[in-house]
């Protein structure tokens, strides 16, 4: 599979991609807002010779701390309603929670850090990370109520302010699109 199809294909379940890199030999200063996202993070531990790949779960709350050891990291942080269907875990189930990857796409997620720690460069370890993914979604599908949260999180997002406004656009009932919330949201 070439690094563009991954990318693009990467788009549809990804809403962000960052990479940190400590300054100067200091630790890795880590800043994480309330915000209803899950996160998938590759840390590179010391020289590169170790690492791991964990989930962060939405946040209620905000979280400062200094990383020591930490090399590098590649967040990828998904769109609204994706965590149950790449993961197999509801999101209000991560709230606030970061756990070792157990599998993806049928792989351990010690095998997953192995081959990204293989990597030669960024570009690489995205395109592992977007055939680690693609792997997974074939095994799964993407639930109606996370459609619908995702539509709805644009719209509040945008331009519309009230609930009442969205579950009218969207043709459904204040308590459908709350169910849907419970499903693809942190509670």
């Amino acid at each position: 599979m070439d690094s563009a199809a991954s990318t693009f294909s990467l788009s549809r379940f990804v809403e962000d991609v960052r990479v940190v890199v400590p300054v100067d030999g200091r630790a890795l200063h880590v800043d994480r807002l309330p915000d209803g996202r899950t996160t998938l993070v590759f840390r590179v531990i010391e020289e590169g010779l170790e690492g791991d790949v964990a989930v962060a779960g939405p946040r209620t709350r905000a979280l400062f701390k200094n990383a020591t050891g930490v090399a590098r990291a590649v967040m990828l942080q998904f769109k609204p309603g994706w965590s149950a269907p790449l993961l197999g875990v509801a999101a209000n189930a991560l709230t606030d929670r970061i756990f070792p990857l157990k599998t993806s796409g049928g792989r351990s997620g010690g095998d997953l850090c192995l081959e990204l720690l293989a990597a030669r460069s960024l570009p690489e370890v995205l395109d592992r990370l977007s055939h680690a993914i693609a792997l997974r979604t074939h095994q799964t599908f993407e639930p109606a109520s996370a459609r619908l949260a995702r539509r709805a999180v644009r719209l509040l997002e945008g331009d519309e302010v009230r609930v009442e406004s969205v579950v009218e656009r969207l043709g459904v009932t204040a308590r459908h699109l709350r169910r849907a919330f419970t499903e693809s949201w942190p509670a």
